[in-house]
């Protein structure tokens, strides 16, 4: 895969610190193949059969022009994030990305994507966080099994932690922030949680107009609720992403395998492919340096 990053062009020749990291991509035949092998195994997977009896079957399921989105969208979500672990971007929300040559079978394929880096801003990690009795008690016993592991092992707080407890410490954090972030990161994050709430209306089979008759708010309301948790959640994301660069952490093996036993117990190694084939190894990584990010917080700063 060859990969191209742009050419920096403001005054200095330094792209600005918080506009989106831009890169464009282009694979080969051979590579265009493999990376389109990943819609192959989502569709088995999906079907419990094997790839040949997933084509064969969806055939019958996906018009031509309906496959070949889903061949697109997998190679380009895939190609995009093997060239993320290429260039080695941390990075906030979710890449956007486009193709810039169609993906046709048997022929050569190119896409563009962008990612939000994560803003320069001040994070205050010298001051403790005090902790209530009942989380108190908590950390003792995640503390109580620290032992010289070997380097590199998993933290033992990296997954026992609370939703009560992780919910106090990023509100501590998020409040120790200081900085701005750019408008269009800010509309990036509102898009997300826009998007993850009406998804959620549409699981739970509600319309937007029947969620506001329930809960009897104005449009203008809905929407600076899903604002201010857009922000509460990239300030979070944020000084998390601080910590493990401020702190010069690492990602460790043992700690991506540990997420994915928390995710899906028994079948970590099956998850981790379902995450390649769909291009999201991305979700993984971000995932585990956060929990790190969080451990460090638990073990160092709180009291």
């Amino acid at each position: 895969m060859e990969i191209t990053m742009p050419q920096m062009n403001d005054a200095d020749g330094e792209k600005p610190s918080d506009m989106p990291i831009e890169f464009s991509g282009s694979l080969t035949v051979e590579e265009a193949a493999e990376f389109a092998r990943g819609a192959h195994r989502r569709l088995a997977t999906v079907l419990g059969t094997d790839e040949a009896a997933a084509l064969e079957k969806v055939r019958f399921m996906l018009t031509d022009m309906e496959m070949g989105v889903f061949l697109e969208e997998t190679v380009k979500a895939r190609a995009t994030d093997h060239a993320i672990r290429k260039l080695g971007l941390t990075f906030l929300l979710e890449p956007s990305t486009r193709s810039t040559l169609p993906y046709q079978e048997g022929a050569p394929y190119a896409f563009a994507a962008a990612v939000h880096p994560i803003p320069s801003m001040e994070l205050d990690l010298e001051t403790p966080i005090e902790l209530t009795e009942e989380l108190r008690a908590e950390v003792a016993p995640q503390r109580a099994k620290y032992v010289d592991a070997d380097e590199g092992a998993a933290s033992p707080s990296l997954l026992s932690v609370s939703p009560k407890l992780e919910k106090h410490i990023l509100r501590a954090l998020r409040a120790r922030l200081t900085g701005t972030v750019s408008a269009t990161l800010e509309s990036a994050a509102f898009a997300r949680e826009n998007k993850a709430f009406h998804a959620a209306l549409e699981e739970d089979g509600e319309t937007y107009r029947e969620y506001r008759i329930r809960t009897g708010k104005k449009p203008q309301e809905v929407e600076a609720d899903l604002r201010r948790g857009a922000m509460r959640q990239l300030y979070d994301e944020i000084a998390l992403e601080t910590i493990f660069h401020e702190q010069n952490l690492k990602v460790t093996p043992e700690d991506e395998a540990a997420i994915l036993h928390e995710m899906a117990p028994g079948r970590e190694e099956a998850l981790r492919q379902e995450l390649d084939n769909a291009g999201k190894l991305w979700m993984l990584a971000q995932k585990t340096r956060r929990a790190k990010a969080l451990a460090w917080a638990i073990d160092n700063l709180v009291r």
